[in-house]
């Protein structure tokens, strides 16, 4: 609950992140995470301070404020673009939790479900986020 502001302390704002998400009445797949001030003169304002946008998969969201809104597991930063290309470097899905031990199965093969879903837009992604050949040290190239 919100704590009342000391009178001692003027025109200050105390700030008290809210751990729940509040859901849209205008669009349901839409969440925002708020934030409450508190004003001395005790009335609150609610200020929206993320967005972050379900998909038609449990486990997969977007986020405008992590990688630009790029879809990600849900509670990760961990996008289904790096998820699909582990997959397609010939990791199998059962191994990759290994290398990434904050997912779960699931997520792996909900975030492979999510491109089988929409190849055009993780392909996009990944294409954006290629490393030039020519920028790559001839070292490390052909590995």
């Amino acid at each position: 609950m919100l704590k009342n502001c000391d009178e001692r302390i003027k025109g200050t704002l105390l700030n008290h992140r809210l751990a729940t998400f509040l859901q849209t009445s205008t669009n349901p797949q839409l969440y925002f995470s708020t934030e409450s001030v508190q004003l001395m003169s005790g009335k609150i304002l609610k200020i929206f301070t993320a967005m972050v946008q379900a998909t038609e998969h449990l486990y997969i969201v977007k986020d405008e404020h992590i990688l630009g809104g790029e879809p990600i597991i849900k509670g990760t930063r961990t996008s289904v673009r790096a998820i699909v290309e582990t997959w397609r470097m010939g990791v199998s899905p059962e191994e990759i939790p290994q290398g990434l031990p904050h997912l779960t199965l699931a997520q792996v093969f909900d975030a492979l479900s999510y491109y089988s879903d929409h190849q055009d837009e993780i392909n996009a992604y990944i294409e954006r986020n290629r490393i030039p050949d020519e920028l790559i040290d001839p070292l490390v190239r052909d590995l």
